[in-house]
């Protein structure tokens, strides 16, 4: 004993500070074995402690010469008989073993007592106790007892958990001699988790709920005392959605459709999207892009060149299959057909240039329906009141009078555009401006037959008057020649 030896006495102490006590033994060459135990006391008689506070006492033993072991027992009390100890304080004693009692003896009654930082180095136990003990309402705070099971486990050993979820953490403990203890001593124990090597929380429960979690990998260790559980890792994952805005894509030879994908993941994280093309029950992979986000886009034309490689012959439709991951992303994906049309739909546009008598011009264009651009030179065939083959462009014609007229056009198929057709109902007026300039003429030439008809008539009137006079001078001669015969 440190400071006490109780021999076979009944030793009571009371309302008592036993700190800073050492018991050591210091061994002679010729000694074998040599005990320093009971850092305060070493009672083989009764003992009765209440309300004292037992502090940084120690049983140390140093072995030299032949010594080939020493004993270290029991850093605060070492007993071999009678202990009755109540509402009193063990606070950083140190033993070999039993850091603050070591009890070999009788019986011992440890009541209402609270043990704080007390570390044994060899059995790694704060109470050692053999023999007939009640050990009940004792408070332990970071003090060494050893444990034979330190585990960590996760509800229903999920890997990955939703953005969210709770997840729970079980503690399962295991004491190496639950007899030296309360028997509701892992209720007493405080647990301190620890996630991603930061502290998190202290419990003295036997499971502990982390809410209200951040996406990302979590690692989870909790410390009781001494002792580290194994760890338990897993993750926080987001629901995510990938859509495409169309069910349907075309491809059309040099034309790059673009396909927009929309990505919704709370997360903000940029992920991995996988492209397949559904063979069957099965996906055969295509494409895999990186780093993808919302609105991140690719091109028909990629899909059919990929799929080009992987088929000897294209059919005319695919089921293809996009999905898209991230590290802390439950999978989500999406499914949209791609059409490969080796002809591109066309469509005919006219416009009546001019639809006056002998000078009817109707333009014809055939349209790339795809592209929504002319195609040049495309052949078509005339029918109904104009009839005649030639290449889309302006068509004239001299001979239709003014009526209403109906033609048909067809453009035939190619190799690669599909045929198309159209009726063209017009209506041919009479020209006008060219009326009025025949009528023009007409009257012009009409005034000039006037002026030479009345010409005409001027000249005969002049004729028919100088017959006049002629006649009048006849007359008058006649009248002449008449008096003269007469006279």
């Amino acid at each position: 004993g440190g400071v006490i030896y109780n021999n076979n006495g009944n030793l009571t102490i009371t309302n008592t500070t036993l700190n800073n006590n050492k018991a050591t033994a210091t061994t002679a060459d010729s000694y074998v074995n040599a005990d320093a135990s009971g850092g305060v006391i070493y009672s083989n008689g009764a003992l009765t402690i209440t309300n004292t506070t037992l502090q940084n006492n120690k049983a140390n033993s140093a072995a030299r010469g032949t010594s080939t072991s020493a004993k270290a027992l029991g850093g605060a009390i070492y007993s071999e008989n009678l202990i009755n100890i109540s509402d009193s304080n063990f606070t950083q004693n140190n033993a070999s073993s039993g850091a603050a009692i070591n009890f070999n003896g009788n019986t011992a009654n440890l009541i209402s007592n609270v043990f704080t930082q007390n570390s044994a180095s060899s059995d790694g136990e704060t109470l050692k106790l053999v023999g007939s003990v009640t050990v009940e309402n004792n408070i332990y705070n970071s003090t060494d007892i050893s444990l034979k099971t330190v585990n960590l486990t996760v509800n229903d050993y999920q890997q990955n958990y939703l953005l969210g979820e709770n997840v729970v953490l079980n503690f399962t403990i295991e004491l190496e001699h639950p007899e030296n203890y309360d028997e509701n001593i892992l209720e007493k124990l405080d647990k301190t988790v620890y996630i991603n090597g930061i502290e998190n929380v202290t419990t003295k429960y036997n499971n502990y709920t982390l809410s209200n979690l951040e996406f990302g990998e979590y690692s989870i260790i909790y410390k009781l005392n001494h002792n580290i559980s194994n760890t338990v890792t897993f993750k926080v994952i987001v629901v995510t959605e990938i859509t495409t805005p169309e069910n349907e894509y075309d491809y059309y030879e040099g034309i790059k459709n673009t396909i927009t994908l929309k990505i919704n993941n709370p997360s903000g994280e940029k992920g991995t999207v996988d492209i397949s093309v559904k063979e069957g029950d099965k996906y055969q992979k295509l494409l895999t892009y990186h780093n993808v986000k919302d609105g991140y886009t690719f091109t028909t034309e990629t899909l059919r060149d990929t799929l080009e490689n992987l088929y000897d012959n294209l059919d005319e439709s695919y089921i293809i299959n996009i999905t898209y991951t991230s590290n802390y992303a439950v999978p989500s994906s999406t499914e949209f057909t791609l059409n490969i049309n080796k002809q591109r739909n066309t469509t005919i546009a006219y416009d009546i240039i001019n639809n006056t008598e002998g000078n009817v011009q109707i333009n014809i264009t055939v349209i790339d329906a795809v592209s929504n651009t002319p195609i040049n030179y495309a052949t078509i065939k005339i029918t109904g009141d104009i009839t005649q083959t030639t290449s889309s462009g302006i068509i004239t014609d001299t001979t239709l009078t003014p009526g209403s007229y109906t033609i048909n056009i067809l453009y035939d198929e190619t190799e690669n555009y599909k045929s198309s057709e159209a009726t063209i109902n017009f209506n041919v007026e009479i020209d006008k401006d060219k009326k009025i300039e025949e009528l023009e003429e007409q009257v012009e030439n009409l005034n000039n037959t006037i002026k030479e008809q009345n010409n005409t008539i001027n000249n005969l009137n002049n004729a028919v008057q100088e017959q006049a006079n002629t006649i009048n001078t006849l007359n008058d001669t006649i009248k002449n020649m008449n008096n003269t015969i007469k006279e």
